[in-house]
């Protein structure tokens, strides 16, 4: 099979060295000047080497160990083969894709993820020198602001909530019930900022923030404390058990007059309601918004950010962050007229499907060639990768 991959491979037309929005001016050469061969020679001459490599320490334990299971020798041969096959089927629009971030660092990311999804953790490291040792240091740090059980009850894999006091943000400590891993990820690791040499995407003081998938309302507070008393923060999510979290996360930071909660799903209209679909053995068809999800079955109103913008009469919208399981390019679509009046930073989740890789950067290229976009990073395994955009001067 791979022989006869290959060989179609080679067959192909180059995309256009332009890309989607027409206008790389300003792309370093290194990127612009690449062809398609270039770039699929260059990867799976790497494939190859790594695949002969074994590399240590780069299994999340707490991630997919949380059970206790040790799985770090397990290997998923079909997820790894229907990727490589996935990545040969769609290889021009990932050289779009890649063409379009506008830093070394971010392209040369996008490549270690492309060929981490390829061989898995025994083989790819996303970030020389960062390791399970180092995910270990994070997830001990979060456990220093935990105090015990909470007494808000979510199923979930990941077992309880746990009640934090003591979290330091910008504007003063937070108090959060939640996993530990949201500690860890929202405040630790800043999940949804991006801080790079010059380059800066991030909430600032007095920002307006619409949160799209807000989960237990920790990027919500978070968000919050950055923008502080002149901003305003939007949070959506559409479950019922996440918006009774939400609601007592913002309550105990005293936050109310800074966060709106709403009890809504994002998408590309608003259509009154979507429907979750539970499958019997748990798992999720349709929303897949994360493990609370187990056993819950209902209808769920859902709004775009256009349509919601206008009927509260938002003033401007300053950031977006979305991370609404594989939703995304929906809820950009349904911000169009958003993103083009106000131009607002970006942090949108890029790893709930394969095809957001470069449906999502190739849309946001198109519709508004004025983004620059950058990609960056913050587990050891394939989740959280987050695509960041900043509007160039006018």
């Amino acid at each position: 099979m791979l022989y006869s991959l290959l060989k179609d491979l080679w067959r192909r037309p180059e995309p256009s060295r332009d890309g989607p929005s027409g206008n790389l001016s300003g792309e370093p050469v290194d990127a612009k000047n690449l062809d398609l061969a270039d770039f699929t020679q260059a990867l799976l001459t790497e494939f190859f080497v790594l695949a002969h490599k074994l590399v240590p320490d780069n299994y999340d334990h707490g991630r997919y160990g949380f059970d206790g299971v040790d799985r770090s020798s397990l290997i998923a041969v079909d997820t790894h083969a229907g990727y490589l096959k996935f990545f040969f089927d769609h290889a021009g629009e990932f050289f779009a894709s890649y063409q379009l971030l506008r830093d070394a660092g971010s392209r040369e990311l996008f490549r270690r993820l492309v060929l981490y999804r390829m061989l898995g953790h025994t083989h790819v490291v996303i970030r020389d020198g960062v390791g399970w040792s180092n995910e270990s240091e994070f997830a001990a740090r979060s456990k220093q602001y935990d105090v015990g059980e909470s007494h808000l009850k979510v199923d979930s894999m990941f077992g309880s909530l746990r009640h934090h006091t003591g979290i330091p943000t910008p504007d003063g400590p937070v108090s959060l019930d939640v996993w530990n891993g949201n500690v860890t990820y929202t405040i630790l690791k800043k999940q949804y900022f991006l801080s790079r040499g010059d380059i800066v995407i991030e909430p600032r003081a007095g920002d307006i923030v619409i949160d799209a998938g807000a989960l237990f309302g920790d990027t919500a507070v978070h968000f919050a404390k950055i923008a502080g008393a002149g901003g305003h923060v939007y949070a959506f999510d559409p479950l019922p058990n996440h918006m009774t979290v939400c609601e007592f996360n913002v309550a105990q930071n005293n936050l109310q007059n800074r966060i709106t909660l709403v009890q809504s799903a994002v998408g590309a209209s608003t259509t009154g309601t979507a429907q979750v679909q539970v499958r019997s053995d748990g798992g999720n068809l349709t929303a897949s918004p994360g493990f609370s999800m187990r056993g819950f079955e209902a209808d769920f109103p859902i709004t775009s950010i256009d349509d919601f913008v206008r009927e509260k009469n938002v003033p401007r919208v300053d950031f977006i962050k979305m991370d609404i399981e594989g939703f995304e390019l929906a809820a950009l679509i349904g911000a169009e007229k958003t993103i083009d009046r106000f131009r607002p930073r970006l942090a949108i989740s890029l790893y709930h499907r394969p095809e957001d890789f470069f449906e999502i950067p190739l849309w946001l290229g198109k519709r508004f060639p004025w983004y620059n976009l950058h990609l960056d990073h913050y587990t050891i395994h394939q989740e959280e990768t987050v695509l960041f955009a900043s509007a160039r001067p006018l």
